[in-house]
C-alpha cells in the first residue's frame, strides 16, 4: 500500500497525527462553531530528487512537536483563519 510506504517515511508518529486530524475533522463538522484546520502540510516538503513526502526537519525536529520556526511559520496561518472565522462570526 502506497500509503504504508509513505507514512513510513514520515515518521513513527504519522499515522496517529492523520487519524487524531480526521477525528477532529469528523467532530467539527458536526458542531456549528468548532472549525477545523488541516496544518499538516506546512510541516510537509517534496524530496526534488524522487517526489516523496518528507517532514521539514527544521519544523518539526522530532516528528511531532513544531521547533520555534515551526510556530513562527504556522502562527500566521493560524491568524488568518481565526480573523477569516471572526468576520463571519461578529455581527455587521
Amino acid at each position: 500500500n502506497d500509503d504504508t510506504n509513505v507514512n513510513l517515511q514520515l515518521g513513527p508518529f504519522w499515522d496517529q497525527i492523520m487519524w487524531i486530524n480526521r477525528e477532529l475533522r469528523h467532530l467539527c463538522k458536526n458542531h456549528r462553531h468548532w472549525y477545523y484546520m488541516d496544518s499538516a502540510k506546512l510541516f510537509l516538503e517534496r524530496n526534488p530528487e524522487n517526489g516523496e513526502l518528507k517532514i521539514r526537519p527544521e519544523l518539526l525536529p522530532d516528528g511531532l512537536h513544531p521547533s520555534l520556526q515551526g510556530y513562527q511559520e504556522w502562527a500566521p496561518r493560524l491568524s488568518q483563519v481565526v480573523r477569516r472565522i471572526m468576520k463571519h462570526q461578529l455581527p455587521g
